[in-house]
């Protein structure tokens, strides 16, 4: 019988000080999922002894991408194309972004994702990106839930892209992982999923967001009351804040766990 679902992204150097916040707050939400991730690059010896910390629910898989062409956004469209193989005891993979620290949620996110592919009858679960995206509509999100026959569905096209990002030929611009996506379900012929929108589809809080928006409006819909209540709970747990402080080696990780700390407070006084 096959595990139920497994939460699946790939890193590179630049974001491995994620990975063990990320592994952290993944088993705090949903102990019955697996994790497994990719890496690119050497993994930073702090990182792995706080990867040592955590409950045996995850693997790190390196050394896929050996000898790939690399650029700064790659990566992120590597994620699409693994091999099947890697996933085989898994019925369900749900695919995400390094930064986005899972939370529990009333309907959690494998039936959150089950009941749309039920709606829809397609074989995953994802939504078309606003016109304001690059390529707009013509993408899908970061965030994408499979089943295994999605695999069936799409093998000829994945091994296209599998071949041209292996050599370079695309990946390097930003945010085409999207459109990536987008061309794939519509080469394979499985039917193009609807445009939702894309807080809900989260299913915790995206640090990436202290990025990309400056204003507390933004930030507070997509980090509401009870997101930031939980994440002060986080914090209250010395094993948790044990891994706060490794990650906040990286400037980039130490200033978005500042500012989400202070918004987090300020939210539920």
């Amino acid at each position: 019988m096959k595990n139920r679902l497994c939460i699946s992204t790939v890193v590179d150097e630049k974001y491995m000080a994620y990975i063990p916040l990320f592994v952290y707050c993944c088993h705090k939400a949903y102990p019955d999922y697996f994790i497994r991730i990719f890496t690119h690059g050497q993994m930073p010896s702090h990182i792995i002894a706080a990867l040592n910390m955590q409950p045996d629910t995850h693997e790190i898989t390196e050394g896929l991408f050996e000898g790939w062409a690399h650029s700064e956004y790659a990566p992120i469209s590597w994620r699409f194309i693994i091999p099947p193989r890697y996933y085989s005891e898994f019925e369900y993979i749900y695919i995400t972004d390094i930064d986005m620290m899972l939370m529990p949620e009333k309907i959690e996110l494998l039936h959150y994702h089950l009941n749309e592919m039920g709606e829809s009858g397609l074989c995953y679960s994802n939504s078309v990106r606003n016109s304001k995206h690059w390529k707009g509509g013509q993408s899908l999100t970061g965030l994408h839930f499979i089943s295994q026959e999605w695999f069936e569905k799409t093998e000829e096209v994945r091994k296209e892209y599998y071949l041209l990002l292996k050599t370079g030929k695309l990946g390097s611009k930003r945010e085409f992982d999207g459109h990536m996506l987008w061309r794939m379900v519509k080469e394979s012929k499985i039917g193009m999923c609807k445009k939702y929108p894309l807080v809900g589809r989260h299913h915790g809080i995206h640090l990436g967001t202290f990025r990309l928006f400056k204003t507390m409006m933004k930030r507070k819909k997509r980090m509401n009351k009870e997101k930031c209540n939980r994440w002060l709970e986080h914090l209250r747990d010395y094993k948790f804040r044990n891994l706060v402080e490794i990650a906040s080696k990286d400037k980039m990780v130490k200033e978005q766990l500042h500012e989400l700390e202070a918004h987090s407070k300020k939210v539920v006084r």
